[in-house]
């Protein structure tokens, strides 16, 4: 049976849905955006800043779970345009570029994304046998 993920660190999200669900050895995280940790505001920013914040509040919770980075193993990406590219792309291997084995990555330019956000990152993640 699934099991919803919740987050002691990461202030929750006032939409109806599971920030992440755990099925058997993986955990599916629904889509993040910059939010701030603590008051769970969303904070607009570069597309940098916004992917930074985003992976941060990811390996946060990632802690909680007992895993890290080299844990994720699928990333989908949403750009609110293609001249956000660079500097999500700066964010994004600043956190994942120096694994032995980074995630695999689906990255799609969407029109619009919530609140006006450049970046929207979701993911799939691998627990372990344990």
């Amino acid at each position: 049976m699934p099991k919803r993920f919740v987050s002691k660190k990461i202030a929750a999200s006032s939409s109806p849905l599971s920030t992440a669900v755990i099925a058997g050895n993986t955990a599916y995280f629904s889509g993040m955006l910059s939010m701030d940790p603590a008051s769970g505001e969303l904070r607009l920013g570069s597309a940098y800043e916004e992917t930074d914040r985003i992976i941060n509040n990811l390996k946060t919770m990632l802690a909680e779970m007992g895993r890290g980075l080299d844990s994720v193993v699928m990333t989908q990406c949403f750009l609110s345009s293609m001249e956000h590219n660079d500097g999500f792309g700066e964010a994004y291997a600043a956190h994942f570029g120096a694994l032995p084995c980074p995630p695999a990555r689906r990255t799609i330019v969407a029109v619009e994304l919530w609140g006006g956000c450049k970046v929207e990152i979701s993911c799939t993640v691998y627990l372990g046998d344990d």
